[in-house]
């Protein structure tokens, strides 16, 4: 069975914006970054914390769309 990858749209941010957000994402993101970054710990292997990593992308997506979008 072929593997379904989701398409989303992407904001629109450059390297200072990111950088500006910086607190605002530590801050939103906290609980799954400490979950990817504990699997790092355990696993040495990158393939090993694809999940984890994958919601931490989620959470900043979503973070930045719900700011951009008050703007």
């Amino acid at each position: 069975m072929a593997e379904e990858r989701k398409t989303v749209k992407l904001p629109d941010t450059d390297n200072t914006s990111l950088t500006c957000a910086a607190r605002i994402l530590a801050h939103e993101c906290a609980d799954a970054n400490l979950e990817f970054m504990r699997c790092k710990q355990r696993d040495a292997n990158p393939r090993a914390c694809l999940v984890q990593g994958e919601k931490v992308t989620a959470s900043v997506l979503k973070t930045c769309v719900y700011y951009i979008s008050r703007i």
